[in-house]
């Protein structure tokens, strides 16, 4: 929110202050901290990857996020660390962490970092989708839903995404009554980003 402001306002103090706290955070970073989006590790690096792609702080995500692209690769793999599939502490947010990754580099098929995330990308569909038995809680399918139109987006196994696409929305026509689909992905749960829609 204070990057977007300082950008908006050309306040200079709430650029300090956005990268005083950035820099907190970073320093603060350890093995103790959950992997959830909402506040853990996934959180963390897909908020360094939007400042980057958005030019509030420099430097190449590949080597700022590497560390974690493994953690979060062995993750996949191993299959652990997630007892749903939301995007505040579930599989969505490990998800949505790789979208991130790889919404800017779709077309780029020359790094080696990001050919590896597109295969995690394909791991974590599959993950998902073996997933989707067990999901009970309606906002759960409202995450898979947005995520999966997100990640439709970047044109990777979209065949099983469609598929995953398909069983959201049979899931919303036969599930539930008067479902309300919430869209938990546009402000990322910052409330005050919403002020500045219109601006960004």
């Amino acid at each position: 929110f204070m990057f977007h402001y300082a950008r908006l306002t050309g306040h200079k103090d709430f650029e300090r202050k956005a990268s005083d706290l950035l820099d907190e955070v970073c320093e603060n970073v350890n093995d103790s901290l959950s992997l959830s989006f909402s506040s853990g590790l996934l959180g963390i690096a897909t908020s360094i990857e939007y400042l980057i792609q958005n030019s509030f702080i420099e430097g190449g995500s590949d080597e700022l996020l590497g560390e974690l692209d493994i953690l979060f690769h062995n993750q996949i793999i191993s299959r652990s660390n997630f007892e749903n599939v939301n995007l505040k502490n579930g599989l969505c947010g490990l998800g949505y962490y790789l979208y991130y990754r790889l919404n800017k580099k779709r077309d780029d098929n020359e790094n080696l970092i990001t050919l590896k995330n597109k295969l995690n990308l394909v791991r974590w569909i599959d993950w998902l989708e073996d997933s989707l038995d067990f999901v009970s809680e309606e906002k759960d399918w409202d995450d898979v839903y947005y995520l999966m139109n997100l990640i439709h987006s970047l044109n990777i196994i979209n065949f099983k995404v469609d598929k995953i696409l398909r069983k959201t929305v049979l899931r919303f026509t036969l599930g539930w009554n008067n479902v309300e689909i919430v869209n938990n992905y546009e402000y990322l749960g910052i409330t005050l980003l919403k002020l500045l829609k219109p601006w960004i």
